[in-house]
C-alpha cells in the first residue's frame, strides 16, 4: 500500500511517500508561513522524484495537529482534494502521537509542542512491548 503523507502543522512542511512501513522518499522544508505556496510544488517534486502519480497512492495521510490552525487547514484541504479526486481514503494523525511513536523509550512518554506565548500542547502516552497506548488523551495547552 502506497501512502502520501503530509505535515503542515508547524514551521516545517514535509511530504513523504511510504510503501507500507518503508519510506520511499521524503522532502522537508523549514519555511514558516509559506505552506500554502510551497505544499503543492513539494508534492509535485516528490511525485517526479519517485516516478509516481496521485493515482498510484492508496491512502492519504495528514497531520491533524495540534499546531498552526492555518497550516492544518492547508494540509487537510489538500489531502481532502486528493481523496475527492481519486475516491481513495484518508487518515488524520495527531502531532503528539507522531512524536511519541518516534521514541524507543519503554514507559510513559510526554510529547510536547510549543504553542507560543509560554504555552505547550502535550499528550501522555505509554509505550509497552513495542505498542503505544494513549494513557490520557490530552490535547490542550499548559501555561508555564
Amino acid at each position: 500500500m502506497k501512502i502520501l503523507s503530509i505535515n503542515t502543522s508547524s514551521n516545517i512542511c514535509s511530504v513523504a511517500i511510504l510503501e507500507d512501513t518503508n519510506l520511499i522518499k521524503e522532502i522537508t522544508i523549514d519555511d514558516a508561513n509559506t505552506h500554502s505556496v510551497k505544499l503543492m510544488p513539494l508534492i509535485d517534486e516528490l511525485f517526479c522524484k519517485t516516478n509516481l502519480s496521485v493515482s498510484d497512492i492508496d491512502l492519504f495521510a495528514c497531520d491533524k495537529g495540534p499546531g498552526s490552525f492555518t497550516g492544518i487547514r492547508i494540509g487537510i484541504s489538500t489531502i481532502k482534494a486528493f481523496c475527492d479526486a481519486t475516491l481513495k481514503p484518508s487518515v488524520g494523525i495527531s502531532s503528539l502521537t507522531s512524536l511519541a511513536y518516534s521514541s524507543n523509550y519503554e514507559g510513559l512518554i510526554c510529547s510536547l509542542i510549543d504553542a507560543k506565548n509560554n504555552n505547550v500542547y502535550y499528550g501522555l502516552f505509554e509505550h509497552k512491548k513495542r505498542n503505544l497506548y494513549t494513557s490520557w488523551r490530552i490535547f490542550s495547552r499548559y501555561h508555564f
